[in-house]
């Protein structure tokens, strides 16, 4: 049963290659048809069809027997009497799609590849591919705003530390799921959130450098007019009353405000870092542009790290770069000077 099965996923995956002759046979005219299958069920939820005892005589209870009541049931039962939720497509996809047919198509994706390889010019614009990168399963993680920043912070939560965020990832619910894992927050909050009450996104009406506070434990909302026009909209469940800093001046900044100025630009200076000293290059491959950025943030922190042992005194960025780039060199050189170096072809 099994070779057989075997042998019909092979023919599938084949993709041999008949000629045209068929296809030229089958239509004479430029316009292309579509052959339909023709099936007898109906996918419509309101079905035509003949009820007894109406515009026929002939039907008895014999003919047409009461219906019996099926339970119903939130489970498909397979050959081998597994039960599988419907609820569940993730489980339903990879009990039919399993690693033996992941093999089979990396399989004939790469004979397919040696096939094609001849037309390019370079090797590495027809590269064999594998499992890995063919198998959609354990990179398939849910990209939601929330869902993101809870597996960056995975790292820090329960060690009381603090996560400064814009916009696009800070919610409430964001908040209060870090703050139930010891993490706190501080971030600034759109005006379209529903969370955010009317009279906190409107800046008319309100004097200038003025605020408003919103508690309702742990999450403080902020709102602070920083121009006539604008208004600044925050939430902090690391801050619990309406402290205004004193070194902001005739601004009165909140303590808020000032905290999230002075721990803001994280992420934009090492962004900043990475482009000076870029190793990506143009790739339409993602495991290399993944590398690459790797690469960037692995030599970054390893400078971070240096300092930090050397007692912060001063070290050049790239001068650590070059040596650990000769580092990583070293190995691959010894080995091509160990290596026999190949006869001179003869004329």
């Amino acid at each position: 049963m099994d070779n057989a099965r075997d042998a019909l996923i092979e023919s599938w995956l084949a993709e041999v290659d008949v000629g045209n002759d068929v296809y030229e046979a089958e239509s004479s005219s430029d316009e292309e048809i579509d052959n339909l299958e023709e099936e007898d069920h109906q996918s419509e939820s309101e079905q035509e069809q003949d009820i007894p005892g109406e515009g026929s005589d002939e039907s008895s209870e014999e003919d047409n027997p009461p219906q019996q009541r099926r339970r119903r049931t939130d489970f498909y039962r397979g050959g081998r009497k597994e039960q599988l939720a419907k609820n569940n497509p993730r489980r339903l996809h990879v009990t039919v799609f399993d690693d033996h047919i992941i093999h089979l198509i990396t399989k004939y994706t790469n004979k397919k590849i040696d096939y094609i390889k001849e037309k390019y010019r370079r090797e590495r614009d027809a590269k064999q591919t594998n499992e890995t990168e063919i198998r959609d399963g354990a990179f398939r993680l849910s990209n939601e705003r929330h869902d993101i920043v809870m597996r960056m912070a995975q790292p820090v939560l329960g060690k009381n530390m603090n996560i400064t965020m814009d916009n696009w990832f800070s919610s409430l619910r964001t908040a209060k799921q870090l703050f139930e894992n010891g993490t706190t927050m501080v971030g600034t909050v759109r005006k379209d959130k529903r969370e955010v009450p009317r009279e906190f996104r409107v800046a008319r009406g309100n004097p200038l450098h003025s605020s408003k506070f919103g508690f309702h434990p742990p999450c403080t909302l902020l709102s602070y007019v920083a121009k006539p026009n604008k208004v600044v909209i925050m939430i902090s469940t690391m801050h619990n009353d309406a402290t205004i800093d004193e070194d902001s001046g005739d601004s009165r900044k909140p303590e808020v405000i000032t905290y999230y100025n002075r721990t803001k630009n994280g992420v934009d200076l090492v962004d900043k870092m990475c482009s000076m000293y870029d190793v990506a290059r143009n790739s339409r491959r993602w495991p290399l542009t993944v590398f690459f950025r790797l690469l960037n943030l692995s030599a970054l922190n390893a400078l971070c790290i240096y300092t930090a042992n050397k007692n912060y005194e001063h070290v050049s960025r790239r001068e650590s770069l070059i040596d650990l780039s000769l580092a990583w060199m070293k190995p691959l050189a010894q080995k091509r000077l160990e290596k026999k170096r190949c006869q001179e072809h003869s004329q």
